[in-house]
């Protein structure tokens, strides 16, 4: 944090577009000053661009009733920012120095003050849509470089996000429009801007004359009004809105097209956003799809409340990996039969199946040493050299070396492979929390529930359970996709997830989770 020579602090402040050069408010974050000798006007000053992650924009068209709409401003619309979570929804940022003084009267005087609430974004500084000067500063701000203590002029070290204070919505409301992204990348990734995401929503060039520009947005706010006001409002929002949302795609030349219904089936529109391929569960649902598994045990889960689309559940598959799942692999070279370990493969897939269909944010993990071995420890060498009778980083048979990265056998079984926007955590420990991002991951998507299944039931799994409930997420274990080296044992690690109430969280058959996933999916449809 920078300070003025007149004592005053310096907040880094991403602006997502209404206070730029020819847009109203641009006042609101330069600070006024007063009569008082110390107390000149400090302005804000412009560090450049940055692009944020995990953030969509929505255009706040502003509905007839709204207490900012004004006939005498047609072409009044604001951006809002909803946190998705997933980094292939992206947003370009101004990035601004402000007084401290004029953010928190900026964020006072916010007409949608209860709508909206300041929260921390993350600026991708690997991007060459991030300006150098947003790099530069940094690069050389230890607050800002999470630590990273090097000079402007040195970045061979620097961190690669760093993190910047933002104003989000904290809900999306019926008057939201996606926002359509000025740019769509080989890897899914969509950019949006409020310039030129405006610009294509009015069907305008981007640096159209100021009347020309007010007179397009004005016309396309208007038609799009209109047909917000046109239906009632159902379940918070109206059918016009769900409809905007799901059929609604890019024009060769740039602007929206509306699409009719007769034209476009459910399951099309659902495989579409802002125009875009993305996983068909990934697409916006207009209605809300909730769900509980009543059938585990000891109790419901989740206990204090419904598993929702795009909410605080997620899917953990841990290790299902060819090294765990097929012959020739780790488990051979151990002397295991592979049978246990392959049964529920099948299981896995079906429930990862119902999980994307429903809309839970679904994480992989897979395990395996550096190709140099420089985290496996020589006493586990020696172990497995000594009592198994094979070398780590030596290959044993048709999956290569066992255990190790990069290998054959180090893949995820390609029947349960991830797909875009599934995260892999790499992980040398058996717990998939231990030096890994894991927890980051699911606290960005404020993820509090976890079902978890995967391999091996005994090891990796319940280790990962254990850590998952002392980090307070609500567990669920699903006990036939999971593999196990014993019945015996098997048994033993289900019943001790039970005890206590669920001291480490519930447990269910993959037809509960099934019935449950699948039972809410066909009401939503």
């Amino acid at each position: 944090m920078s300070t003025t020579p007149g004592g005053s602090r310096l907040v880094v402040v991403a602006v997502s577009g209404t206070i730029e050069e020819g847009f109203e408010l641009r006042a609101n974050i330069d600070y006024p000053g007063s009569a008082a000798e110390d107390d000149p006007p400090v302005p804000a000053t412009l560090l450049g661009s940055g692009l944020c992650r995990g953030a969509k924009m929505y255009l706040d068209v502003k509905d007839s009733a709204s207490r900012e709409f004004s006939a005498d401003v047609p072409h009044r619309v604001n951006p809002a920012i909803v946190l998705t979570g997933d980094e292939r929804d992206a947003n370009l940022y101004s990035i601004y120095l402000v007084d401290e003084r004029a953010c928190l009267s900026a964020l006072l005087g916010e007409p949608r003050f209860l709508a909206m609430a300041p929260d921390a974004l993350r600026i991708d500084l690997d991007d060459p849509l991030t300006s150098r000067g947003v790099v530069d500063y940094a690069a050389s701000h230890d607050a800002l470089g999470r630590g990273c203590s090097v000079s402007a002029d040195s970045f061979e070290h620097r961190a690669t996000t760093c993190a910047v204070m933002a104003v989000i919505a904290v809900f999306k409301a019926p008057s939201f429009v996606a926002a359509p992204p000025f740019e769509v990348r080989p890897d899914g990734t969509r950019v949006t801007g409020f310039r030129a995401s405006l610009a294509l929503f009015a069907g305008c060039a981007v640096d159209a004359e100021p009347s020309a520009w007010n007179a397009a947005v004005a016309a396309k706010l208007a038609e799009t009004r209109a047909k917000l006001e046109s239906t009632d409002c159902v379940d918070g929002r109206s059918s016009a809105v769900s409809s905007l949302y799901a059929t609604t795609k890019p024009s060769s030349h740039g602007c929206f097209v509306r699409l009719s219904s007769s034209t476009l089936s459910k399951d099309d529109a659902r495989g579409r956003l802002d125009g875009v391929p993305i996983p068909p569960h990934l697409a916006e649902d207009p209605k809300p799809t909730l769900c509980q598994i009543t059938a585990a045990r000891p109790h419901a889960f989740p206990i204090d409340g419904p598993i929702r689309k795009g909410g605080a559940t997620a899917l953990l598959i841990i290790d299902v990996q060819r090294d765990f799942s097929e012959e020739g692999g780790y488990l051979t070279a151990m002397g295991y039969d592979v049978a246990p370990f392959a049964e529920p493969i099948a299981r896995i897939a079906a429930v990862l199946d119902a999980a994307r269909r429903f809309g839970l944010f679904v994480v992989h993990t897979r395990q395996g040493f550096r190709p140099d071995l420089a985290d496996c420890p020589e006493f586990l060498k020696q172990k497995f050299r000594d009592l198994a009778g094979f070398e780590i980083g030596v290959s044993v048979g048709p999956l290569g070396k066992v255990l190790v990265r990069g290998e054959p056998g180090w893949e995820i079984n390609p029947k349960v492979a991830p797909i875009a926007g599934e995260p892999i955590i790499d992980k040398t420990p058996n717990d998939a929390f231990l030096d890994t991002d894991l927890d980051t991951v699911l606290f960005v998507r404020r993820v509090e529930h976890l079902i978890v299944c995967g391999h091996t039931l005994d090891c990796c799994v319940h280790s990962t359970l254990r850590h998952a409930r002392d980090r307070n997420y609500q567990t669920l274990l699903i006990e036939d996709c999971c593999g196990c080296c014993s019945p015996s044992l098997r048994a033993g690690m289900i019943e001790s997830v039970q005890v206590e109430d669920g001291i480490f969280g519930c447990v269910a058959t993959s037809n509960d989770v099934l019935r449950a996933l699948g039972a809410a999916s066909s009401e939503a449809s």
